[in-house]
C-alpha cells in the first residue's frame, strides 16, 4: 500500500510542491492538524510532520493515525510482519498523547472569511433550489440561519493570506459550512456538490488557513458527548438533541482532539463514538478508548452515519437517549 493513498483516503488533500526526492506533497497533519507540516515522500513511502514531529512509514502511519496495532496494520499494508520489529517500535514510539494548544485564525483570512461566510449565507437564503438541497438533508430553516450554513454558486480562486508568494486558496462550488468556537469563527468547509467517487479531490474541503480543530457547538456542562465525523451531521444532532447532549465533529476519521476539546472530554459522564461505521471509523475507536474510560460506540443501527440514518426515518433524539441511558444505568438493561 502507498503512503500517498493513504493520506488522500483520510481525506488529507495532499498538495505536490516539489520534485526533490522523487516528488514532497504537503497537508495538514492527520494528527495534530499543522497546516501544511505534514510532509509526504512517496518515493520512500515516508512522512514527517514539522510540528509534532511524528515520522515512519506505512506501518507507522496506520499505527499513529488510525490506530491499529502492528500486526493490523502489516496485514492492511501488505507487508510481511518481521520478527522484533514490533517490540522495537513499540519501545521506541512516544505512546502519551498530548493534545496541542491551537491558536486564532490569521487576521487577514478572518476578515475575509468572514466576508465570503455572510455572502454565501445571503445567496443561499435567495436560491431556492440550494436552499432546498440543505433542506433536504434535514435542516430547519432556523437552524439553517443559526449555524450560518451557505451557498458558494461557482468556483473562486482567491487570496486571503499574507503569504510571499501568495497561494491562491481554492473555493469551490458547494454547500458552505462554517465552524464557530465562542463565536469565532474557526474554520470553513464547503460540501462539494460537484464531487463524483473518482474525483482525486475530496468531497469535503477544508479551506486552507482555517484552525483545524474539531468542531464543537453548545457546550452544556454535565451533558454527555456525541462524537461525529462530519459537521453537518453534529448541526444535525444539535438541532434535533442538543438539549440532551453535546455534539463534537472531528472533521476526519483521522483527526485528534486539540487541548480545548481534550479537557471537555476529560470531564464528561459519558462519550458516545459514533464516527461513520465503516472500517475507519472503527479502528479509529481503538485509539480513543485508551485515551478516554467514559467513552462507549454508539453507530447508528442502519447506516453509516447519523445524517444518512436521519433521512430514513432515524428518530435521532431517541436514538441517542437510549445509549445514554444504557451507558449511564447499565444495571438496567
Amino acid at each position: 500500500m502507498e503512503l500517498l493513498e493513504l493520506v488522500c483516503n483520510d481525506q488529507l488533500n495532499p498538495k505536490r510542491v516539489a520534485t526533490t526526492n522523487g516528488g514532497e506533497y504537503h497537508s495538514p497533519c492527520p494528527g495534530c492538524g499543522g497546516k501544511d507540516r505534514f510532509i509526504i515522500w512517496p518515493a520512500k513511502n515516508r512522512y514527517l510532520c514539522r510540528q509534532c514531529r511524528k515520522t515512519g512509514d506505512v506501518i507507522q502511519y496506520l499505527r499513529d493515525f488510525r490506530g491499529y496495532s502492528f500486526q493490523e496494520a502489516c496485514c492492511k499494508a501488505n507487508v510481511e510482519s518481521k520478527p522484533g520489529r514490533s517490540s522495537f517500535i513499540n519501545r521506541n514510539r512516544n505512546t502519551g498523547f498530548t493534545p496541542l494548544k491551537l491558536g486564532l485564525s490569521d487576521p487577514q483570512w478572518l476578515l475575509k472569511a468572514i466576508k465570503f461566510i455572510d455572502e454565501s449565507h445571503h445567496s443561499l437564503l435567495t436560491n431556492s433550489e440550494a436552499l432546498a438541497l440543505v433542506k433536504n438533508r434535514g435542516f430547519s430553516l432556523d437552524s439553517i440561519q443559526k449555524f450560518k450554513i451557505g451557498w458558494n454558486p461557482i468556483f473562486l480562486s482567491v487570496e486571503w493570506l499574507a503569504e510571499t508568494p501568495k497561494r491562491k486558496i481554492w473555493l469551490p462550488r458547494g454547500i458552505v459550512i462554517p465552524s464557530f468556537r465562542d463565536e469565532s469563527l474557526q474554520k470553513i468547509k464547503i460540501r462539494r456538490t460537484d464531487w463524483t467517487p473518482e474525483d482525486e479531490f475530496p468531497k469535503y474541503l477544508e479551506i486552507r488557513g482555517s484552525v483545524s480543530a474539531p468542531s464543537t457547538y453548545t457546550i452544556t456542562q454535565g451533558n454527555p458527548i456525541i462524537i461525529v465525523e462530519s459537521e453537518l451531521d453534529a448541526m444535525l444532532v444539535q438541532q434535533e438533541a442538543g438539549d440532551i447532549c453535546n455534539p463534537v465533529a472531528l472533521g476526519g476519521v483521522s483527526k485528534k482532539p486539540d487541548e480545548y476539546l481534550h479537557s471537555i472530554l476529560l470531564k464528561a459522564p459519558l462519550i458516545l463514538f459514533s464516527l461513520d461505521y465503516d472500517e475507519a471509523g472503527m479502528k479509529a475507536f481503538a485509539w480513543w478508548k485508551k485515551q478516554y474510560k467514559a467513552l462507549s460506540i454508539w453507530v447508528t443501527p442502519f447506516e453509516k452515519s447519523i445524517g444518512d440514518a436521519f433521512l430514513k426515518g432515524l428518530d435521532v433524539k431517541t436514538w441517542i437517549s437510549l445509549g445514554i441511558e444504557k451507558f449511564l444505568n447499565p444495571e438496567q438493561h
